[in-house]
């Protein structure tokens, strides 16, 4: 019995103190303004942690790094690294595999028209090529964007963007740069596709284990033989697989196909597996594509349904590590569903009933993270109704982290995204307005789906409170001044009123997200301006913005 109980004792501890060194409510780890608020990147370190990078309010770039304990490495709100003249915006990250990162980004040193330049980040927040960034692509007349970039084997980094000359039709470009940050595709890199007719937009990139590079695009020609989703596989010197101008995965015109919700994989034999949002059927569906690796769309150019009859719209799909991968999407009924697929024959590529499977209740939104956490298991990460959820589901579709998933800031979200904690759990990341601004938060979530916080446990592995409660005042009376002590269940966005006997209010002393836990603060018997109010009974509001109508009232009397 004794052995059993210690076991026991063990086990909570592990779990306990797998997030105990991350507060309730997460670490504010950057942001702080006012504006510009969803210029992000974010990247797992290899370690359990993750980095990031965004675009400040003053059109630089800067970045924070914080270990798997939930410590930032720079000081708040991150270092600058990128400041040059005039604007810089929208960084786009991978992992360098060394413990640092790579990024590119627009710049708009040379003019009004956006370049393409890159920098990477050691990984002890050093700059590792010239000082604010090297120029992948410059073309001081025509405006490049939507870059996006993966690593390779040897540490080089493939960058694809939109090149929009010849507006609306324009370029969809390529180019390689090695780990210490020398071009290698030429000046000018690779022309994926452009001419007079197409219309590429919204590139995309995959890179297989064989250093294959995939390149996927949308074309919005309306055309039946150019309008669809196109793709295009490189070697590493960035000679063309599947022909001159790619092959096409899927058929449709713009009317048909929405294309802004498309996602790709590599399916680990040399191809990819596609995944968009159609609204052929009406209401909208999920389909597949598959393409091998002779660039054939092995599933026909109007792919395979894979939330008939159910509908769904925005996707995410991630190789699975053998013949397929996982597809997630945001059903029509408050919910998120998945579906396994694998490549072959179309009608054995769905892996689970028709519909999918139901991995979140209550709650669905854009999917924007989705990865293995191991032993068959899976991470989601999706964001919606101001609600950014964290799920886990096992290799049958089952439900880990409760119904609806890990909710850590109810009704604060902007954006969010997870990262990989590298111990089967996850780090929830998120984009919040609190106290009129933004800034950035982050939160452990264990294997077990606990974090700091949590209703129920703080992070002490202590009971937290199980009410919304307003504790008396005291002293009470007081002459200068009160302590006014709070409890709260879950996370929330509160309020704390003072108002006089008529019911008018005098001054608001608290407004914004709260973690779960005790909280006090302490009122001088002032109002709103600072002045010293008269003697007399005042009452003190608690309420909650999270969950309306819930509320405590305390009364206090000032005695002069």
């Amino acid at each position: 019995m004794k052995t059993l109980l210690l076991t026991i004792s063990v086990i909570m501890m592990m779990a306990i103190c797998a997030y105990a060194d991350w507060p309730p409510g997460g670490v504010n780890w950057g942001g702080g303004f006012n504006f510009l608020w969803h210029y992000w990147s974010v990247v797992p370190d290899g370690q359990g942690g993750f980095w990031a990078v965004w675009q400040d309010a003053e059109w630089d770039i800067r970045y924070q790094h914080m270990d798997n304990d939930g410590n930032m490495m720079f000081d708040y709100p991150g270092p600058k690294i990128i400041d040059d003249a005039n604007y810089q915006a929208n960084p786009e990250a991978c992992s360098d595999r060394e413990g640092g990162m790579i990024f590119a980004f627009k710049d708009y040193r040379h003019s009004g028209s956006p370049d393409i330049y890159a920098q990477r980040i050691g990984r002890n927040g050093e700059e590792l090529w010239e000082h604010n960034g090297i120029p992948v692509f410059v073309d001081p007349l025509v405006e490049d964007y939507d870059q996006k970039l993966e690593l390779l084997s040897d540490g080089s980094v493939v960058v694809t963007w939109k090149h929009a000359i010849n507006w609306p039709h324009g370029h969809i470009l390529a180019q390689r740069v090695d780990s210490t940050g020398n071009i290698l595709w030429g000046s000018t890199g690779v022309l994926i596709i452009g001419d007079d007719i197409t219309q590429p937009w919204d590139p995309g990139i995959s890179v297989d284990s064989m250093d294959n590079i995939f390149i996927t695009w949308v074309d919005h020609t309306e055309d039946s033989l150019l309008g669809g989703i196109w793709n295009q596989k490189l070697d590493i010197g960035g000679s063309k697989f599947w022909g001159e101008s790619g092959t096409r995965a899927c058929y449709g015109l713009t009317e048909i196909l929405r294309f802004d919700y498309y996602s790709a994989t590599i399916d680990g034999h040399g191809g990819l597996l596609i995944a968009w949002y159609d609204v052929r059927y009406y209401d909208g569906n999920v389909f597949a594509a598959w393409v091998d690796s002779t660039g054939t769309s092995r599933w026909g150019l109007d792919g395979i349904s894979i939330t008939y009859p159910i509908g769904g719209a925005e996707t995410i799909i991630e190789y699975d590590g053998y013949d397929g991968a996982m597809l997630s999407w945001a059903g029509f009924t408050d919910e998120q569903r998945a579906q396994r697929i694998r490549i072959g024959s179309s009608e054995n590529a769905l892996q689970w009933e028709d519909g999918g499977k139901v991995v979140a209740l209550g709650v669905g939104g854009k999917p924007v993270s989705l990865f293995s956490a191991g032993n068959g298991e899976w991470i989601l990460g999706f964001r919606g109704h101001g609600q950014g959820i964290s799920q886990k589901f096992d290799s049958a579709g089952t439900r880990i982290w409760g119904d609806t998933g890990k909710n850590i800031w109810p009704d604060m979200v902007e954006n969010y995204e997870a990262v990989t904690d590298n111990e089967g759990g996850a780090i929830a990341i998120s984009n919040s307005y609190i106290n009129q601004h933004y800034s950035y938060y982050a939160q452990r979530i264990d294997s077990a789906g606990h974090y700091s916080g949590e209703t129920g446990i703080d992070e002490e592995g202590q009971q937290s409170p199980s009410s919304f409660s307003l504790s008396t005042p005291y002293p009470n009376p007081f002459n200068s001044a009160t302590i006014i002590e709070f409890n709260l269940a879950q996370n929330a966005r509160i309020s704390i009123n003072i108002y006089n006997i008529l019911g008018e209010e005098v001054i608001t002393l608290i407004d914004g997200l709260y973690p779960a836990g005790r909280h006090s603060v302490e009122w001088k018997g002032t109002d709103l301006s600072g002045d010293q109010l008269s003697s007399g009974i005042y009452f003190i509001k608690l309420e909650s913005k999270t969950a309306l109508g819930i509320s405590d009232i305390k009364k206090a009397i000032l005695v002069k």
